[in-house]
């Protein structure tokens, strides 16, 4: 068999969807515990609101930075706003309500918060981000989701899915850890090299 049939067979493949609903409740529930712990550690205003309200990110009255600042207006109220909109996308999209929509307002939200303090924009972050994109693509919430209640009267359901998002979930992952791992592995070299270039005093 040549190599493009097993190609689009590769990516063309079925499974059943419990699996990327797996990752769908947990991106969703990681998010859900992250957001609110930013209020309670009281980061909140540090993080999101502007600089005229305290904030040390980017967004100011006369710099919005972000979109929602832009239409809302730089103010604590918009990163409120913002806050409530990631706790209700993070929720719908682990409950499985409207799946790819909440994905994509979750994504959304997430980009706004980069904007607003690119500081504190982690690694993991941009990993979630592109898990998101992947399931706003997807049938994640084809089973252990209200979309499957709703469609079949229960939670679960024996549908099979498209198993590429999966494929494609798990490459970027294993990608992104590897670079990540390589960077680190370079700074520690370099690091040691510089550490031996200078010689000790004393």
């Amino acid at each position: 068999m040549s190599v493009l049939p097993r190609w689009v067979r590769f990516w063309n493949a079925y499974e059943p969807a419990q699996a990327l609903a797996c990752v769908r409740i947990g991106v969703g529930l990681v998010l859900l515990a992250d957001f609110p712990r930013i209020a309670e550690l009281g980061l909140f205003d540090a993080l999101w609101a502007p600089v005229d309200a305290g904030g040390i990110g980017h967004g100011r009255s006369g710099q919005p930075v972000c979109m929602l600042y832009a239409l809302l207006g730089a103010s604590r109220t918009s990163a409120l706003v913002l806050l409530v909109l990631a706790c209700a996308s993070a929720s719908t999209l682990a409950l499985g309500l409207y799946s790819r929509t909440s994905a994509l307002a979750l994504l959304f939200v997430s980009t706004q918060v980069a904007q607003l303090s690119p500081d504190a924009d982690r690694g993991v972050d941009t990993l979630l981000r592109n898990v998101m994109i992947v399931l706003a693509f997807s049938q994640a919430g084809r089973t252990l989701s209200v979309d499957a209640y709703r469609k079949h009267k229960r939670w679960v359901s024996d549908e099979l899915v498209l198993a590429w998002p999966r494929y494609l979930g798990s490459i970027r992952t294993c990608c992104s850890t590897g670079m990540a791992s390589s960077n680190c592995l370079r700074m520690n070299i370099r690091r040691s090299i510089s550490n031996r270039a200078v010689p000790s005093v004393g």
